[in-house]
């Protein structure tokens, strides 16, 4: 792996304990290996940092398109007895990692690529909070080289409707970090971006992504999708 990378975190990391859980154990195996970033969607990441009863009221509004629809009641499938271990388990993410809201990396830039993902359509699809969210883990991706950490396949699902490519490979080392972290629901590590570059490149090599050889092909440098391409390192 890299000497300093960059995570940026899904909103699926927030909508149980046990993701969030899991969530600070993968970082803290990933740690061990490397100095690493982490960078939460900045609405998330402001309302985070509230206290917690201004938290529970407010997240599910933010991150309810990650929820499931039967447990989207109990704030993000949390129920009362679980909710001072949240709150811990969120402090104890904001205390080992510092994560930092996207914005402070991408700024307020509100289309990315040659042909454009644009924030405003975005929106228009998904509505403000999603939408926003959405764009956010594209950009800071996409700009800023970063790996999005995420449980389930939901973010994969809205680029799928968009029209980005999504390519998948399995990936060993991911395999071997989630046993190490005793994590045991579906997980992935995902790249945005347009045109393959070095970072993308380095991302299949590390993670030893199987099945995506030939985006190792210089020729593939030159290859752009207009929404863009997602690499998933999954099971």
């Amino acid at each position: 792996m890299a000497n300093s990378d960059i995570f940026c975190l899904d909103p699926s990391c927030f909508t149980t304990l046990e993701e969030l859980i899991n969530t600070t154990q993968f970082l803290n195996e990933i740690k061990k290996y490397d100095q690493i970033e982490v960078y939460v969607p900045t609405r998330i990441y402001e309302t985070i940092n509230l206290p917690p009863e201004e938290k529970f009221k407010k997240l599910p509004s933010l991150i309810g398109d990650w929820i499931d629809i039967q447990e989207y009641d109990n704030i993000v499938a949390i129920r009362d007895n679980e909710k001072e271990e949240y709150v811990h388990a969120m402090q104890n993410l904001l205390r080992s990692f510092a994560p930092l809201p996207v914005n402070k990396l991408i700024g307020n830039i509100e289309k990315i690529g040659e042909e454009s993902l644009h924030l405003h359509k975005l929106k228009e699809q998904f509505g403000k909070f999603c939408g926003e969210i959405l764009f956010e883990m594209a950009a800071i991706s996409n700009e800023c080289s970063a790996k999005i950490l995420a449980f389930g396949e939901k973010t994969i699902s809205f680029f799928t409707r968009i029209g980005s490519r999504i390519e998948k490979g399995a990936s060993r080392v991911k395999k071997q970090i989630k046993k190490k972290a005793r994590i045991r629901t579906p997980m992935n590590i995902m790249m945005y971006f347009f045109v393959p570059s070095p970072a993308v490149i380095t991302f299949i090599q590390e993670f030893q992504i199987q099945g995506l050889q030939a985006l190792l092909d210089p020729k593939f440098a030159a290859i752009s999708l207009p929404l863009g391409w997602f690499i998933v390192a999954n099971s």
